[in-house]
């Protein structure tokens, strides 16, 4: 992929790395460890100053990977956290539901989620994809996301650097994304659509896709 338009970015302290980025409704959700931040998102922006998310639910509490949730024009954070089997939305309906089960291995975890783009209140049709190198689809019960179906299978992910990133493109494709490298995936069938990679000037950290447009987040 070549091309596209860099923009700068402010964040709300020094030293933020975040860790995990989301865009839905012209809105851009990241977070480190321990923090969520949020940007509004134009096309004339030539930076994106991001502000500290409120979520009183989620104080303390260590993320693994988070995603926005938009529903009626309003859109919230999602966090997946703890040993990376519970999803937490944050706001008004801020709710608690597990992801995990015994569908994964002997300590197997969550490591990336990402949500339908559709507007839904509800979290069916969330991906995840799991330290074990599955991407599975999701369907939502009360108290609980259950496998729907598996996607694909990869080699199990080792070390922090060979974590891949999720992200749902339409209701038909899956990205994963890791050090530059963007594979597409047909969600139902699991066959890849293609190969590509991000311009080698930069180290891509992390990639989110909203309306037809492509953010990439990285450094020199």
């Amino acid at each position: 992929l070549q091309g596209g338009r860099r923009l700068a970015v402010q964040w709300p302290r020094k030293f933020f790395t975040p860790r995990a980025l989301s865009c839905r409704g012209g809105e851009v959700l990241a977070s480190d460890e321990f923090t969520l931040v949020r940007a509004k998102r134009s096309s004339e922006d030539s930076v994106l100053v991001f502000a500290k998310e409120h979520c009183p639910e989620l104080l303390g509490v260590s993320f693994r990977d988070s995603a926005l949730s938009c529903s009626n024009g309003t859109c919230e954070a999602v966090a997946l956290h703890g040993p990376g089997q519970r999803l937490t939305r944050c706001g008004s309906g801020a709710d608690h539901v597990s992801a995990g089960g015994d569908w994964l291995d002997e300590d197997e975890v969550l490591t990336g989620l990402s949500l339908p783009p559709a507007e839904a209140e509800s979290l069916d049709g969330a991906a995840v994809v799991t330290s074990g190198g599955k991407t599975v689809i999701l369907r939502a019960l009360p108290e609980a996301l259950i496998p729907k179906h598996m996607v694909h299978q990869a080699a199990p992910q080792t070390g922090s650097r060979r974590k891949h990133r999720l992200e749902r493109v339409g209701d038909e494709h899956v990205v994963l994304f890791n050090d530059g490298l963007l594979r597409v995936l047909d969600s139902g069938s699991g066959e890849v659509v293609g190969d590509w990679s991000l311009p080698q000037h930069s180290h891509w950290q992390n990639l989110c896709v909203d309306d037809g447009q492509l953010l990439a987040l990285g450094h020199s």
